[in-house]
């Protein structure tokens, strides 16, 4: 598909890979079937010990994709930076290895970017529990609103700007969850734009050995701390008001409530 006197839109795909023999071939061509884009897709393997690593070196020997083998770190944004610091595409698709983006996800997106010159475009998204109920979620326009609730998007929904991710150094490293939220309020902080995509883009696939569901605890902490910071920001940049404060109260109240539920748990 042809841009009437633009340059053709370019994406960089970057997926980490961690013992995901069962759905890594269905992420990767969820990619490649996306149409009117010059595409790259990068899988960057952290540590598998199962067949990712032999089913992306076949594809890597195919020129299907290309491959980093990073060792063992065991680091999701530490993996995103590897593949971020490798990609050439003027836009980024973070996908995780057990999601799938729908058709036209990218060039819908890659568009957006292009023609509003926003820095990052937050998606609309299905969402798959670990029982496979289905919901949908969309970001509303109401952006820090969003970003405080966690309604700005996922990982794999969103397309963001390469010049954008690079001027603040890629993903926090070692930040253990809440990675996506970290990374939109660092660029917002640095004065990004943001758009949204009210079209679904993408599946995401909760799996039973995933990080949000691996210490509800030690996550509830890290969330909360995160929101902390994002606060304060809004105080210091004049833009604090009393609905953001009665938002944060209540995710506060919220979440120790659900973290002292999983404690008793235990």
């Amino acid at each position: 598909m042809k841009m009437n006197n633009k340059k053709n839109l370019s994406v960089s795909v970057v997926i980490p890979c961690l013992n995901a023999e069962a759905t890594i071939k269905a992420a990767i061509k969820s990619a490649r079937q996306q149409q009117g884009i010059d595409l790259q897709i990068i899988c960057v393997d952290d540590g598998s010990d199962d067949e990712t690593p032999k089913i992306l070196a076949q594809l890597a020997g195919e020129q299907v994709i290309e491959y980093i083998d990073s060792g063992s770190c065991g680091d999701a944004a530490w993996a995103r930076n590897q593949g971020l610091a490798l990609s050439h595409g003027e836009f980024i698709q973070f996908l995780d290895a057990d999601d799938q983006l729908l058709e036209d996800k990218l060039y819908r997106q890659a568009r957006v970017l292009q023609q509003s010159g926003a820095d990052l475009v937050a998606g609309t998204y299905h969402y798959i529990n670990i029982n496979g109920r289905h919901t949908t979620h969309s970001p509303g326009n109401d952006i820090w609103h969003g970003l405080l609730t966690s309604n700005l998007g996922r990982t794999s929904a969103n397309l963001f700007r390469h010049t954008a991710l690079t001027a603040i150094d890629g993903w926090t490293i070692k930040q253990q969850s809440s990675q996506e939220y970290d990374l939109m309020f660092r660029l917002l902080k640095n004065g990004a734009e943001v758009a949204i995509d009210s079209t679904v883009g993408t599946e995401i696939i909760a799996t039973h050995g995933s990080i949000s569901h691996s210490n509800e605890a030690d996550n509830g902490h890290r969330f909360i701390a995160l929101r902390r910071q994002m606060i304060a920001y809004l105080e210091q940049s004049n833009q604090l008001t009393e609905s953001h404060q009665a938002l944060y109260k209540s995710m506060y109240e919220e979440t120790m409530a659900r973290i002292k539920r999983f404690q008793k748990e235990r």
